[in-house]
């Protein structure tokens, strides 16, 4: 009796991936858009703080469409990685005191 080897399917993961994605990526990504805003807005520290945390809000809902509206994973992750990338050279130039 010979028994079928099912060959594995990782078609189940994307959905977790995807979720994965959306939950840590936005996280990690409104966080640096909420501390790059704080900084570079025109207003008083306490005002531009609490306006960062409100986009961020945004931000979140928006890296969850995202990372579940894009095409392939590549494309979904490069849509989160590449703008908290430049948020997070913000923040360095910040601290940097070059701004």
């Amino acid at each position: 009796m010979k028994s079928k080897i099912m060959p594995f399917d990782r078609s189940f993961l994307d959905p977790f991936v995807r979720l994965l994605i959306a939950v840590v990526g936005g996280f990690f990504a409104i966080k640096l858009w909420a501390a790059a805003l704080a900084g570079y807005l025109p207003l008083s520290p306490t005002d531009a703080t609490a306006f960062g945390i409100m986009v961020g809000f945004v931000m979140f809902v928006v890296s969850g469409i995202w990372a579940f509206s894009a095409s392939t994973l590549v494309r979904a992750l490069s849509g989160l990685l590449v703008p908290s990338i430049i948020c997070f050279g913000l923040v360095l130039l910040q601290q940097e005191g070059i701004s």
